[in-house]
C-alpha cells in the first residue's frame, strides 16, 4: 500500500505543479501586447523605426536594429526589450525614453514572457502603437458638471401638465431654436388589411404607448412639406424636370 500510496501523492503534487505553471503563465495578447502597443511600437514601428529596430513583429524584435537584437527568447537578460526598461531613467539607453517608465509589474511580465520563450502567436498582424487618453482637467470637469446640473435641472418637472412651449439661444451664436411638447397617449398603429393603397410592408395594426417628449419646431414651406406628406410628387417632379423642355430652359 505504501508504494500505491506514494506513487499517487507524487501524481498529485505533479499535477498541482502543471496547474500552477499553466496559470502562471503569462497570456501575449491580453498581457504584452498592450505595453509594446503603448510604451513601443509609437518609435519602433513600421515608419522610420528608431534605430532600425521594429517591435510591432516578433520577426522585427528577433532580427533587432543597429544595436542588434532586442529579444532572445528564454534569456531576458540578454534581451534589450526586458533590459532596458529596468535601468535608470536618467539612463541614455532607458526605454521608453519619454513618459513614465513602465511599471515593476509590467517589466515583470517583460521578464517572465521572454523567460518563457516569448510565444507570439502566428498570424498575429503587427500591432499597432496606441495612446493613453488623457484625463480631463479639473476646470473641464467643472465645466461638464455645471452643463450636467443644467440639464437636470430643466428635468425637473413632475407631471405632463408642466412641459411647455419655449424658446432658447445657442451660447455664443445669434441662433434660436424652439421647443413644444408632446402629450403622451396611445395610439393606433398600422393599416387595415383592407384600406385602399395599403402598401405589403405595412405592419398590422397595433396599438401603442408613447410617453410625453420634446421636439424641435421648424418652419417649412408649403412645397417642403407637400413632399414630406406626398413623396411621390418628388419623384414626379424630377420627372417633369427631366422632360420639360421649358422648365430646362429656365
Amino acid at each position: 500500500m505504501k508504494p500505491h500510496f506514494t506513487f499517487t501523492v507524487t501524481l498529485l503534487l505533479a499535477h498541482g505543479v502543471s496547474m500552477l505553471q499553466a496559470a502562471d503563465k503569462v497570456d501575449f495578447e491580453q498581457q504584452i501586447k498592450p505595453v509594446l502597443e503603448f510604451n513601443c511600437v509609437r518609435c519602433h514601428g513600421p515608419e522610420k523605426p528608431k534605430g532600425a529596430l521594429r517591435l510591432d513583429t516578433r520577426a522585427g524584435a528577433l532580427k533587432g536594429g543597429d544595436s542588434g537584437t532586442a529579444l532572445v527568447p528564454g534569456k531576458p537578460d540578454q534581451s534589450p526589450l526586458y533590459t532596458s526598461t529596468t535601468l535608470p531613467t536618467d539612463d541614455d539607453k532607458h526605454m521608453p525614453p519619454k513618459g513614465d517608465p513602465l511599471k515593476k509589474e509590467e517589466t515583470e511580465l517583460l521578464r517572465r514572457w521572454i523567460e518563457q520563450g516569448a510565444q507570439w502567436p502566428e498570424g498575429m498582424p503587427p500591432l499597432i502603437a496606441r495612446k493613453l487618453e488623457a484625463a480631463p482637467a479639473a476646470d473641464e470637469t467643472e465645466v461638464v458638471a455645471n452643463i450636467h446640473k443644467l440639464i437636470m435641472s430643466r428635468l425637473e418637472v413632475t407631471s405632463e401638465s408642466q412641459m411647455k412651449s419655449y424658446t432658447n439661444d445657442i451660447p455664443g451664436s445669434p441662433v434660436n431654436y424652439a421647443m413644444v411638447p408632446i402629450r403622451s397617449g396611445e395610439f393606433l398603429m398600422g393599416s387595415p388589411d383592407r384600406e385602399s393603397g395599403r402598401k405589403p410592408d405595412e405592419s398590422p395594426q397595433h396599438r401603442v404607448k408613447i410617453s410625453a417628449f420634446w421636439m424641435g419646431q421648424c418652419e417649412v414651406t408649403w412645397n417642403e412639406f407637400e413632399l414630406f406628406m406626398y413623396p411621390d410628387e418628388e419623384r414626379k417632379f424630377k420627372e417633369t424636370m427631366k422632360t420639360d423642355p421649358y422648365v430646362d430652359k429656365v
